[in-house]
């Protein structure tokens, strides 16, 4: 295995997110299996389910519709042995139907992005990822914590920002299961959530209530 390559990084991703640093780990035999976990520190308690609801901008279940392209920043430039090289953090960019709305209103009739910090490395590579957050799978149902930035984009970065749920099909049309326990996990907190005071913006896809 070669050695680990540790670099700093600077996220612009959602309040919480703070004091990135990118860790290459987990080589395999393979180099496109490589993964590359994006490891972080936080200001509220990622695995709260209150302080999750509290501190995001919208919390909905999804399913995940396709992929659109994926987005690189934060480039730096680090010493090897064969020279300097340019390292940068991929997003991907995700379409999603959203199927309820917990937390704010998001359209649901059409098609909405959601970035998730993470994807593709720009050399195609490896797979980069925050530490115990998941890539959507395409066809598959999530809760996501989403932020929005001030182009009105939403964001969702970062350990439990995106989680997998069971649905089932109700006359053609996807809806979560009601006994799915993250499911209830998540409503739970919400109806519980501890607000953060932090800036706020507005999603391009909320709807008036």
């Amino acid at each position: 295995m070669r050695k680990s390559l540790l670099i700093g990084v600077m996220v612009l991703a959602s309040m919480i997110l703070i004091g990135f640093f990118l860790v290459l780990i987990n080589k395999t035999s393979s180099i496109e299996n490589q993964i590359s976990y994006i490891e972080g520190s936080y200001s509220i308690n990622v695995d709260d389910f209150r302080a999750l609801a509290g501190d995001a901008d919208y919390v909905f279940s999804a399913e995940v519709t396709g992929i659109e392209g994926y987005i690189y920043k934060n480039p730096v430039m680090i010493e090897t042995v064969t020279g300097a090289k340019r390292i940068t953090t991929p997003y991907t960019d995700y379409s999603i139907r959203v199927i309820e709305n917990i937390k704010g209103k998001l359209q649901t009739e059409d098609d909405i992005i959601i970035q998730k910090a993470g994807g593709i490395s720009e050399d195609g590579k490896i797979t980069v990822i925050f530490e115990r957050d998941v890539l959507p799978e395409i066809g598959k149902t999530y809760i996501f914590y989403a932020y929005a930035q001030e182009d009105g984009s939403l964001l969702s970065a970062g350990p439990n920002s995106c989680l997998k749920l069971a649905n089932e099909v109700n006359n053609g049309k996807k809806k979560v299961k009601a006994a799915d326990s993250t499911y209830k996990k998540v409503l739970d907190g919400y109806n519980h959530q501890i607000e953060t005071d932090r800036p706020r913006s507005k999603s391009k896809y909320e709807i008036d209530e």
